[in-house]
């Protein structure tokens, strides 16, 4: 009987370029526990030996007690809290091997970037005002259904992405919700008789 040969290494799903590491946002201030990432690779061999994986993670003295991953599934967790004195974007390197348990075992690496950060996006986005109104009966007849009436306007303290505001249409049975155009940037109120 032939068995299935261990030729065929594990492979990540989650690519990189070697000139390029997966980059890993770890903000500053998270609870010890908090799953960071979950990495996974699959291993192309047939039989269930030679396609098992485990993975192991191997990073700079500096994250060494801060970071760890479970064996079976690729999840990497905060062991310990970064200190919240530590410089904004501070970049740590590492790699996680994925080794199959054939015969011989055969191993990948993929080297991540983890990238300190101090926004953990803690501010909502607010609107310019609490109550926009309109009073409807001051427009005039002469006014033409889809003229501008009202522009809303939100923003957020945040920084980077995290700070961008997007919009969306609140979905309820109200007929006068229709009178609303809503794209990801603003919000505005257009004349509509019913």
């Amino acid at each position: 009987m032939v068995g299935d040969a261990n030729d065929n290494p594990p492979e990540f799903q989650q690519q990189n370029s070697a000139s390029s590491p997966l980059v890993v946002k770890v903000p500053m201030g998270l609870p010890p526990g908090t799953e960071l990432i979950k990495l996974a690779a699959k291993d192309m061999d047939r039989e269930e030996q030679n396609s098992r994986i485990h993975y192991t993670l191997r990073t700079s003295e500096e994250l060494r007690d801060k970071l760890k991953i479970d064996p079976r599934t690729g999840a990497i967790t905060l062991n310990a809290e970064i200190d919240t004195n530590q410089k904004d974007g501070a970049v740590f390197g590492g790699d996680v091997d994925a080794t199959d348990e054939g015969e011989p075992p055969l191993t990948s690496s993929l080297s991540i970037q983890f990238r300190t950060s101090s926004d953990l996006n803690p501010h909502s986005p607010e609107f310019d005002k609490f109550r926009y109104e309109v009073a409807i009966e001051t427009l005039n007849e002469t006014i033409p259904d889809g003229t501008l009436i009202a522009q809303v306007h939100a923003k957020d303290r945040d920084t980077g992405e995290d700070g961008r505001v997007e919009y969306g249409k609140v979905r309820e049975g109200n007929s006068w919700l229709s009178n609303f155009t809503v794209d990801r940037e603003v919000i505005r109120a257009l004349l509509a008789r019913l």
